[in-house]
Parts: C-alpha cells; structure tokens; sequence
C-alpha cells in the first residue's frame, strides 16, 4: 500500500493511508555520495561564492585578450553535463550524419578567412558554426545512446589498429604540451585538430557504416572540386581573388594575413589561382585528392551520362591544377593515377582470373612507372610543369634550408617542442614576415616529436596496409571493394604532398579517408547476405539495387 506523507492545505488536511506508527516508522533514504550536513553545505557555498568573485575580478581585468581561457570552466562545465546525461533512445543521432557532409561542403566550397572577428575570441567561420554543433551532437549520443556506443565500437573493432594509432597520437600531442613554450597557442592547436581530425575520423566511420553514405561522399567530392575549378578559371582570366575589394564589413577581419591572401599569388607575373583556398598550394592538393574518386566515377558508373559527365570534367580540374602554378598537385596526379591504376588492376585480376588485362598491367606496372617518372625528364612541357624552369628554384633552396635548420632542432627535442609551435621553434620568416615551414613532415617532428610522426604517417600506411589487403581478397561484394581503390590512391597522393606543403586546411580529408577504410572493413566483414544490402558504389552510381 502507498503511503502518502502528510500535507496540510488552506480548508482540508490528507493524512496517510496507514496507520500512523508505520508512517513514523518509514525513513527518508538519501543515496550516500549525495548526502550532504549544513555544516559542508555552508562550506561548499562559500567555496563557491569565492570561485564566482574571483572568476569575475579576472574577467574585468583580462578579458577580451585571455577570453579562451577564461571560457575553459564553461567548458569543463558543459562536458561534466554532457557525461552526466542518462541513457535514452532519444539521442539526437540523426542530425549527426547532415551536418558531417555539411561541413565538407562548406570546408571547400566556403573561404575560411572570410569569418565575423570578435576581440578575444577565435574567428566564427562557417565551418566552425557546423563543426562544433556537430562534435556536441556526437558527445551527447556518446554519452546517452547504448546503441550508439555499441555501433561505433562494433565499427572501429573491423580495424582496430587504425583507430589505435590515431589514440595515441592524441596521447602523444596532449604530452607535448609539456614541452610548449606557447602553452595557450599549444593547448589551442590541439583542441582545434581533435575538432577538424580526430572528431572527423569517428564520426565518418560511423556515418560511412551506413548504405549509400560512402557513394554520396564521392559525389560530393566530385561536385566540390567541379566547383572551385569553375572558381578558379574564372579568377584566372580575371588574374585577382573573385571577392577581393567586395568582402562585407562583418566578414572582413584586419590582418596583414588576411590581406595577403585577397592579395593572391604571383610567381613569375602570373597570378597563382587559389579559388576558396587561402593559397593555390592547398586548392592543389585538394584537386589532387579528388582526382581519383572522380577517375572512378568515370570508369565505374553504372550509366553513361553519370561516366561521361565524369571523364569530362577531369581536364577542367587538371586545367585548374596547373594554372594553380603548383608543381604538387601535378605530381599527386601523377602518383594517385599511376597508384589507381595499380590497385584497379590487382583488383581486376583477383576478380577475374580469366582477364587478361588485370594480370598485364599488374606485371607491367614497374615498367609504366619508370616510363611515367622518365616522361617527366624528357617531355618538355611535363618537366616544367613537374620539376619547375627556373623560377621555382627559390622554393627549392628554401625547403633545403629550412631541413638544415630543422633537424638540429628535432634532435635537441625528439619528444617535440608542442603543437602549434613548430614554426617559432623553426624561426624561418617568409616574405610577410610570419614564421614558415614549408612541410609538414617538418611540422609533426618539429611539434610532436619521433614518436608523433611515426603515428601519424605510420597510420596512414597502415590503412594503404587494409585497402590493399581487403582489394586482393576479393571475394563477394566487388563493387565495394572497388571503393578502397580510389581511398588508397588519394592517401598516397597527401603522402606525397604534405612533403611540400604544411598548411592543414585539407588534413580533415586524410582523416575522413581513414574512417572509409574502417567502414569499409566493417561492412566487407559483415556476415549480411549481400541480397539484403544496398550498394552503394553499383559502378558508382550510389543507387539501390533494384
């Protein structure tokens, strides 16, 4: 029988259904962490009371200038809230998956030094704005879907050492921050690679676990790359950045940085194209990457206008590499091509044992390697485009220096010198005057160390390991494994790149790549029938079957 504790109201008294000695005999019962004496109660307000007076004397007397820091107890707040929410089948899950390819969208398609510049906060930029929605809506379904837990987990355990490697490379920069001599520029370079990598590896793993999600990401590359070569040719014959001189009041931040990017590139008088890009070196590597996704398009669609649309835009985007006046993105399509060519073959050949084609060009491909790189030699207009005429001489002797000077610089530190730091540490000014490193293998040594490099590199050969291992197995489900052959054409054209180029606008890219080699392995793995499965890559095309 319920017992009722007595209340009394204005006109009428309720009183317990039972008898009164076993309504005296029933205690309150507090759970005993949350038992608390006035006496603690007291002590913990005034502690807390003291905390808020001293909080807002050092807000009167810093802010805007240490406005991060001042919004770390904010944020260590809403983290304990978020660990705290309970488990429910109501986490917000699906608005995970829009918001992910919202933010590769707008990584491309939107110029990220156009942002709303508040004093003492960093700059609100459009990707920032999905970004961090995005890595809440992922704390939160972490913290309060089982399912969600136990999805991902299932995820990463179909390539287990990848996501390892990628932990402990998160362990490794959290480490350095002991050796920063910057420590706010430290602690802020590793808050933003967990939000544009790490948190990007994760969730693609589980939002590409998904029918058609692996599909749709290509396509999106495709269309984004068709788009800022469209950019790109147009600036090109107007020789300046489209939006220079027309950039509104609100989205215009002061810096002499900024002014030299809607400056734009020259080299040797020529205007270098840079489209969305803060320079031509990243809208080139990013060309690169998405070159061979768009070469898988046109070999595998299912229907001809999908290939032909395909094989047609693949001279603009090479159009665009080379007006870019960028000799890496011209190699990474050289290296990506020749590496597609490499994976499509040996996949042809495990399919089909009765082609010809696959066994040939497999055999063959040591010989078409050296008749590739001798082109670059002996063809004159691919040795300049390659190997550069003269003027990109300065660059070379620069990079050389800049290993000169470097590596003494690692070798006083092998644990690195802490994130963010690498260019103070190197003290190598460009024209700008700003501090320069003009590669990022020098960037990782230099910051995080031996150990760091040999995680964030090795990973990367690690997951080039599982796509060639998956694409020789064969097997059913072929035209999934066909995916991984473009997956691993494009990481071995970022290894290429990042030898020459240290910026990070397109590092979310490699990670997202890794995170399709997981979903991948997951869903190869999977014991499904393939008759209940979508495929999403039927030649491609990212329909259903019908």
């Amino acid at each position: 029988m319920t017992l009722f504790k007595s209340r009394t109201f204005p006109g009428r008294a309720w009183r317990a259904a039972d008898n009164n000695s076993a309504a005296r005999s029933r205690k309150s019962v507090t759970l005993k962490p949350y038992h608390s004496h006035a006496g603690r109660r007291w002590w913990q307000l005034a502690a807390f009371a003291f905390f808020c007076t001293m909080y807002g004397i050092a807000f009167a007397l810093f802010a805007p200038g240490l406005m991060g820091l001042l919004a770390a107890p904010v944020a260590v707040l809403g983290a304990m809230v978020i660990w705290a929410l309970p488990d429910t089948s109501a986490a917000p899950t699906g608005l995970i998956e829009p918001l992910f390819f919202a933010y590769f969208g707008a990584l491309v398609m939107w110029p990220n030094y156009l942002a709303i510049g508040l004093p003492g906060l960093p700059w609100i930029t459009l990707n920032r704005l999905i970004q961090f929605p995005l890595a809440g809506l992922t704390l939160i379904s972490v913290s309060m879907s089982r399912q969600f837990r136990s999805d991902l987990a299932t995820i990463l355990a179909s390539a287990s050492p990848v996501w390892k490697m990628i932990s402990a490379f998160v362990a490794v920069q959290v480490l350095t921050l002991v050796f920063s001599k910057q420590f706010g520029l430290s602690v802020q370079t590793v808050i933003i690679h967990q939000i544009n990598c790490t948190m990007t590896f994760f969730v693609g793993c589980y939002v590409f676990s998904k029918s058609s999600r692996i599909s749709f990401w290509f396509y999106l590359i495709w269309v984004t790359a068709v788009g800022v070569s469209i950019v790109g040719t147009v600036e090109h014959y107007q020789s300046r950045v489209l939006w220079a001189g027309h950039v509104p009041s609100f989205l215009k931040i002061n810096d002499p940085v900024i002014d030299a990017i809607l400056n734009g590139g020259i080299r040797g008088g020529v205007h270098r194209v840079q489209a969305t890009f803060g320079t031509s070196l990243t809208l080139a590597e990013y060309l690169a990457l998405a070159t061979p996704f768009i070469i898988h398009i046109a070999v595998t669609g299912s229907r001809l206008i999908v290939r032909t649309a395909a094989a047609a835009t693949v001279p603009v985007v090479l159009y665009t590499i080379l007006v870019t006046e960028s000799r890496l993105g011209v190699i990474g399509v050289l290296l990506g091509s020749l590496t597609y060519l490499l994976y499509w073959a040996g996949s042809r050949w495990r399919r089909n044992r009765k082609s010809v084609f696959g066994p040939a060009v497999s055999l063959a491909f040591p010989l078409i390697f050296v008749l590739a790189i001798m082109s670059t030699f002996f063809v004159g207009r691919l040795h300049a485009v390659v190997w550069g005429n003269g003027v990109q001489t300065e660059s070379n002797d620069s990079r050389a220096a800049e290993w000169a000077t470097a590596i003494p610089k690692i070798l006083e530190n092998p644990l690195g010198h802490g994130a963010g730091t690498g260019g103070g540490v190197l003290n190598y000014i460009d024209f700008n005057g700003l501090p320069t490193i003009d590669s990022y293998y020098m960037s990782i040594l230099l910051e995080y160390g031996i150990l760091g490099a040999l995680l964030y590199y090795g990973v990367i050969l690690c997951a080039l390991y599982l796509c060639a291992k998956m694409v020789l197995k064969g097997g059913a489900r072929n035209s999934e494994r066909s995916l991984l052959v473009p997956i691993a054409a494009s990481m071995v054209a970022f290894l290429f790149t990042r030898s020459v180029l240290s910026e990070i606008d397109n590092n979310p890219i490699v990670f997202a790549l890794m995170a399709l080699v997981v979903a991948l392995a997951y869903r190869l793995n999977k014991s499904t029938p393939v008759s209940t499965q979508a495929d999403p890559a039927q030649a491609g095309s990212g329909h259903r079957k019908p």
